[in-house]
Parts: C-alpha cells; structure tokens; sequence
C-alpha cells in the first residue's frame, strides 16, 4: 500500500516540554475528556509534532497503533459528519482537525501509568487484532483494507470508554457495526456481518498466539 505523505506548515516551532503534560484525564475543550494512551505513542507524536513542518504520513502511522489516540482523533475529525460521511482515515482525520489541534489533543491525553497494566494489555492486543484483521482481509477483495484495520483496532472500544459514551462515538458505519456485533452477536446482518467476522477470527488468531510459548504457531497455521 503506497503510503500518503502531506506537508503542512505551522506558524511556529512547539518546543517539546514534558512537565506541561496532565497527568490526569481533565483538559479544558474537551469533553469528554481525552483518554490515556500509551507512553511511547505520545512521545513519537511529540517528536513528530515538533518541528515547523510535519509528515501527517508518518503520524497517521502512529497514531494507529494505538487504539486510544485513533478515538480520539475520530471523535473530533467526525463530531459534526453525518454517519455515511465520516472519515476513517487517519490522513483525512488529521487534515480535518489540523495540526494545532493535534498538538492540544497528545498535552491533552494522560501516559498510561505502569499500574496500569490491564489497560496496556488491551491496547496491545487491539493493535494485533487490527494488523490480523487488515492481513486476513487482504484476501478479501469486497472488504476495505483500512477499515478492516480499524475495525480490529477498535473492537474493544467499550472496553475503553463507558458504554454510553461507545454508543454515541462517531464511527464509520461498517466499523461500528462491526464493533457492535462483535461485542453483541448475532445483532448485525449484511456487510456490517461481514466485517464482525473477519474481526472475530483475528481476535481469536491473535488471542490464541498471546497465549502459546515464543517460537509457536497456532495450529491452524501449520501445514503438513
């Protein structure tokens, strides 16, 4: 997949200054307020963000990994859109909101502290569901690779946020779909069906790896 690469060119340099970080969830203009992602994501984001020009490719490619930052960034490219016309890439999210606003969201967003673990565990296992997702879904002509990925990132997005708040994100239909049926089978039919079992047998893939010794394979994989 060719990647997108755009310039865009701030007014001024950010200088990377780690002690204006919140260490909480409250921020003023946002709301609800931000969740807590990973460490290392917020820290390539500020590097990436540092400069008076920035490559929203490669961010768009961090910001991925993390299943936490693509909410956010869905929430706010996608609050005033319609369903039907809600972005699902990240390089669209990112020319919507803009860059200044990007940098307010990663000083906004909290590091996951080291107690945390339960969270990091799922946000680890997010992104191996949505890689699974997007790899399986390569042979799948009929389903976007894209949103395939996100599907899979996101699948445990009520595990993240309240399930009020899951109800009201702005997601793109399918993906939501997929999402709902995958935390409540059997209630989508259609196209939505469709990708909630692509991100079921990724999510089980990549459960049943988590839990075999290094070095293993499930057995599904190996041939003979």
């Amino acid at each position: 997949m060719q990647r997108f690469h755009h310039f865009v060119y701030a007014t001024s340099v950010v200088a990377d200054d780690s002690s204006s970080r919140r260490t909480d969830n409250s921020w003023p203009g946002f709301d609800p307020p931000p969740l807590a992602a990973l460490p290392l994501t917020l820290a390539e984001l500020e590097l990436l963000l540092q400069g008076p020009v920035v490559d929203l490719g490669a961010i768009a490619e961090v910001v991925k990994r993390d299943a936490a930052v693509t909410a956010e960034l869905l929430l706010l490219a996608n609050r005033e859109r319609d369903e039907s016309d809600r972005f699902y890439r990240m390089e669209d999210c990112l020319v919507q909101i803009g860059i200044s606003r990007l940098r307010e969201l990663v000083q906004a967003m909290p590091p996951l502290m080291p107690s945390d673990w339960q969270r990091r565990l799922l946000l680890n296992h997010s992104r191996r569901t949505a890689l699974a997702a997007e790899a399986m879904a390569y042979y799948l002509p009929a389903i976007d690779l894209e949103k395939a990925y996100l599907a899979g990132l996101l699948h445990l997005l009520p595990e993240l946020v309240s399930p009020e708040a899951e109800a009201g994100w702005p997601l793109p239909r399918l993906v939501r779909e997929a999402i709902h049926g995958f935390n409540h089978p059997f209630t989508v039919f259609g196209e939505g069906h469709r990708f909630c079992e692509l991100v079921w047998a990724a999510c089980e893939w990549v459960s049943e790896m988590e839990l075999l010794p290094a070095g293993k394979a499930p057995h599904r994989l190996i041939r003979g």
